[in-house]
């Protein structure tokens, strides 16, 4: 997305607020200092939920690939080349993009294959998306 990002990570330890406090600080210099802008990149402070169903991983998992689709952003959830979600895909032939490892296992071991995960991803519909947003957020 242009004005934010989603992420969905797994913590391995206590320092995740400290990382992603460093990770906004330095992505905002890069950018202010390739455009010749000063302050914030991004809106407000980051915010982050935790994870404490399948049900919810698997909703938000699809919420993230579908949101530049649904932005208007794209014609094919897959096109957005910020999207992990052609690494998913029964065509994808790769366990990361762009050297990210991506840890696909945690999504597809509740489908019985990729084709299935995509069903489930591309046959929800735009009012149900945004039904959705208001309670995953």
């Amino acid at each position: 997305m242009p004005n934010h990002y989603h992420l969905l990570v797994q913590l391995v330890d206590s320092q995740f607020s400290e990382r992603m406090k460093s990770l906004g600080i330095s992505y905002a210099k890069a950018i202010n200092a390739m455009y010749g802008h000063v302050g914030h990149v991004f809106e407000g402070r980051f915010k982050a939920k935790c994870v404490t169903s399948d049900e919810y991983l698997l909703n938000v998992s699809r919420y993230i690939h579908l949101n530049p689709l649904f932005g208007g952003l794209v014609q094919n959830a897959a096109d957005w080349e910020y999207s992990s979600y052609s690494v998913y895909l029964p065509s994808s032939k790769r366990d990361s993009k762009q050297g990210i490892r991506i840890a696909r296992s945690a999504i597809l071991s509740h489908f019985s294959g990729c084709e299935e995960y995509m069903r489930f991803v591309e046959l929800f519909g735009e009012e149900k998306m945004r039904e959705m947003e208001d309670s995953l957020w």
